[in-house]
């Protein structure tokens, strides 16, 4: 995809795809949100700092990444989307300040 594509665009292709192998941090994230199979492309320059996936792994409730050099081990190796931690989400929620956003 290119990165000028729309947001929804985006999003529905990925929604609707068989698998997504990407070097991008918000494709993972949309990916496993739509349930979609997803590998991260990350050798030779295509994906950024390791700490942003592992922020974002850790945060769901996982912690193993995984980093594929090439388009061809990426595809055999497409993993199943993770699955959000429900007590991190209970989490999150309670801790939001609503006091912040809502009229009195």
């Amino acid at each position: 995809l290119h990165p000028f594509t729309h947001a929804q665009t985006t999003v529905d292709l990925i929604a609707n795809c068989k698998g997504v192998i990407t070097s991008s941090l918000h494709a993972k994230i949309i990916a496993d949100c739509y349930g979609t199979p997803s590998s991260i492309l990350g050798g030779d320059g295509y994906a950024e700092f390791p700490f942003k996936y592992v922020d974002y792994l850790e945060g769901i409730g996982h912690s193993k990444i995984e980093f594929f050099p090439d388009v061809l081990s990426s595809l055999q190796k497409l993993s199943d989307p993770l699955e959000i931690s429900k007590n991190i989400t209970h989490d999150l929620i309670e801790a939001f300040p609503k006091e912040l956003f809502c009229a009195p």
